[in-house]
């Protein structure tokens, strides 16, 4: 008998060994071949073609659900839900959740603007950078369209390289960060190769090497942790701007660029923290974001925490080389602008 452990379509002749074996156990009779259950010459049924096989499970259990199954699993090439393994289950949960999670906690807009004045060599590198976020989830789609999962031994060595890759980039970008945006650019480069390469090992689930699978899985799963995080920020950063406004008109912009938030996607954990240093890489003029409450002293800054998930009290902004002034205008309606 062929075991099967893949989510593809197997052929009618394996789905028939697999049904025969199981009900010949039933009918205390030695497993059947495939040859077997097709009949005689002719054609004609015969205790042991399909027609008996069938009619004997009908006779022996005396159950209608038994045997539609019966015949259902022999004829259309299919098995009941509890043959499914436990693995297949959570690969048919987890993947498509965890792709979602990492193309919504990961993907930026795209700065035209900024690729229009990048050389070629500098557009695919940023395409490939925007992309990153997309390809878990294409993965993910090819492999439930595809009808045989790939060979562990053809993807192994992509999702590596893919994989090193992906760090090799996030650490040449850092290197030019400041130490205030550091941790960050390389949790957001290190997640998201990681998602990519386990998106890549994700073509090969449903074979018969169940590592690939778990490793995965695992890397999918860890790296939709790291989306949720940024995620919360959302409404962390929500629910901070109003307790810290007290009613105050209000506005929160992007400090490194001068750009007002313009929608709430802009407060995720991945997008609203600075990649701006100053005159030398290693400066730190630039704040991740800034909060400005026109209260009733005048205007008040605060500075957005991402590792408290808080907006903190700036004092005396007028000494920063990095303007605060003119980042954005409060007002009494922001959200609403949005």
């Amino acid at each position: 008998m062929v075991r099967h452990t893949g989510l593809e379509p197997v052929s009618r002749a394996v789905w028939r060994s697999i049904a025969a074996k199981y009900a010949c156990r039933a009918c205390a009779v030695a497993p059947w071949t495939p040859d077997q259950v097709r009949g005689d010459e002719r054609g004609n049924a015969t205790p042991w073609s399909l027609t008996g096989f069938v009619n004997k499970l009908r006779a022996v259990f005396g159950s209608p659900f038994l045997f539609f199954i019966s015949y259902f699993t022999v004829t259309h090439g299919c098995l009941p839900k509890k043959a499914t393994t436990t693995l297949q289950k959570n690969a048919i949960i987890l993947l498509p959740a965890t792709a979602a999670l990492i193309l919504v906690g990961f993907i930026q807009p795209l700065d035209q603007k900024g690729f229009v004045d990048l050389m070629f060599i500098g557009r695919v590198v940023y395409l490939l950078d925007w992309s990153a976020p997309i390809l878990p989830a294409a993965m993910v789609l090819l492999r439930f369209a595809r009808p045989r999962p790939a060979s562990p031994a053809l993807v192994w060595p992509i999702a590596i390289i893919v994989f090193l890759i992906g760090l090799s980039l996030t650490f040449f970008s850092s290197a030019f960060a400041s130490n205030l945006s550091l941790p960050l650019m390389v949790t957001q480069g290190s997640v998201l190769s990681l998602a990519v390469a386990s998106g890549i090992l994700s073509l090969a689930i449903g074979h018969s090497n169940s590592n690939t699978a778990r490793l995965a899985m695992s890397g999918m799963v860890l790296s939709a942790v790291a989306a949720i995080w940024s995620l919360l920020s959302v409404p962390a950063a929500v629910f901070q701007a109003n307790q810290t406004a007290a009613s105050h008109p209000f506005c929160i912009a992007h400090h490194g660029s001068s750009a007002d938030v313009d929608s709430l996607w802009d407060l995720r954990g991945f997008s609203f923290y600075t990649t701006a240093t100053g005159y030398k890489s290693t400066s730190t003029w630039y704040f991740h974001g800034i909060l400005i409450v026109e209260g009733n002293d005048g205007l008040q800054y605060f500075n957005w925490s991402p590792r408290h998930f808080r907006f903190d009290r700036i004092d005396h902004p007028e000494r920063y080389i990095a303007s605060l002034n003119n980042l954005c205008v409060p007002t009494s309606a922001f959200w609403k602008g949005l």
